[in-house]
């Protein structure tokens, strides 16, 4: 692959995890904790972010009482720590005099496979007016990046939805990868990531990496102090560092 790992939160279900890790095989690492996001990865240009929600839970995190604007929170937060932040949501809604109508999705089988069965599962005193505004706005924020919804029917093609996501984000042949490519791998891909990044030999690499273990690692702490924590390290200067940035940033400063 050409990006790190697709990081799952460990708080997560685990069938959620179980079905990253039964495609991705070794590209998925469950259990890494963090304050936002329950995915998570980079490319060498850009990293990715989501929060997961069921509908339910989308309408409770966003207009209960006791958790009011706490998906506002989680996003805010979520568009902080990574390039490209998205909002995963599964179920079905309706809508029945201007109000939400929860659906449950049926698993097709037999020959009717291909037709989604629902029922409806809850009706919601939400109208809406306030979905349409909500998610409207994370998309067209006055200030910051947008959020991307991506919505599904059903969980398993949301999972499936993200893990195409995921490999289609690193498709692209960048400069460092090409250079990369051509040296070859060492079998640790932050590695050669490194050192094909031009004055970054392998002993300045591995120092990089005591105290960025990878390069979502050492791109989430650019993204934090803009290098200032390299500068601590013996040997690497504001050259070396300049040139990391303009790596990561796909070759603008």
């Amino acid at each position: 692959m050409l990006s790190t790992p697709l990081y799952t939160e460990s708080r997560e279900p685990k069938d959620t995890t179980a079905h990253f890790v039964l495609a991705l095989g070794s590209d998925c690492v469950p259990n890494q904790s963090r304050q936002f996001g329950d995915v998570w990865w980079s490319t060498e240009t850009a990293s990715y972010g989501g929060e997961l929600k069921s509908v339910s839970d989308l309408l409770h995190s966003s207009y209960s009482k006791d958790q009011g604007n706490r998906l506002e929170r989680q996003l805010a937060g979520l568009r902080s720590t990574v390039d490209i932040a998205f909002l995963g949501i599964y179920g079905i809604m309706d809508s029945q005099d201007g109000r939400l109508v929860l659906m449950d999705a049926l698993t097709p089988s037999g020959r009717d496979r291909d037709v989604l069965y629902t029922y409806v599962i809850q009706k919601m005193n939400i109208q809406t007016s306030m979905l349409d505004a909500f998610l409207w706005s994370i998309q067209h924020p006055q200030e910051g990046s947008p959020v991307t919804v991506v919505w599904r029917p059903t969980k398993t093609w949301l999972l499936d939805t993200i893990i195409t996501i995921y490999r289609n984000s690193a498709k692209d042949t960048h400069r460092t990868f090409r250079r990369v490519l051509t040296n070859g791998y060492s079998g640790n891909v932050s590695m050669d990531m490194l050192m094909a990044i031009p004055g970054i030999g392998e002993e300045t690499a591995k120092l990089i990496l005591t105290r960025y273990p990878s390069m979502v690692d050492l791109i989430n702490g650019l993204s934090n102090d803009a290098g200032k924590g390299l500068l601590q390290l013996k040997g690497i200067g504001k050259k070396t560092i300049e040139s990391i940035i303009s790596a990561v940033r796909g070759g603008s400063k």
